[in-house]
């Protein structure tokens, strides 16, 4: 696991490649790390908890296997240069529950969600995630 906090902060972080021997991802894990532009998750992870990517500003890219089955909602707030979600980023999370899709997503690539049938998102109103969700029978939810 990656603890609570752990790298909190850390502004030189560039880039992220998770190892296979990490399963959860804790609280606040990467919050505030506004240098970091992307992230790989691999299969073994099964969870990332509220927070753990909060305010990273400059994320513009995630690619997340099919381990997930719990994503807190806030997980990924505040990454509003996020604009892509990659085909089959979250295919197969039966688990996952919800997800903020931050003002920038600009595109959801084929079967992004693909199985998620328990998977709420939380969209700003008027945005390409909203469009998506109705356009593909997703609940969401619409945040202020």
């Amino acid at each position: 696991s990656i603890g609570l906090c752990a790298f909190d902060g850390c502004s030189s972080l560039v880039s992220i490649e998770i190892p296979n021997s990490v399963t959860s991802i804790g609280y606040w894990a990467f919050a505030y790390c506004s240098s970091l532009e992307s992230i790989t998750i691999p299969d073994s992870l099964t969870s990332i908890k509220s927070n753990a990517f909060w305010r990273c500003s400059n994320l513009v890219s995630i690619k997340i296997s099919s381990g997930i089955k719990t994503s807190a909602t806030s997980a990924f707030r505040g990454c509003d240069r996020l604009e892509t979600i990659e085909t089959e980023a979250f295919s197969g999370c039966i688990e996952l529950e919800s997800l903020y899709l931050g003002p920038n997503i600009r595109l959801i690539e084929d079967e992004a969600f693909s199985g998620c049938e328990k998977l709420k998102l939380h969209v700003k109103t008027g945005t390409y995630a909203e469009t998506y969700a109705i356009e593909n029978g997703i609940p969401f939810f619409v945040e202020s």
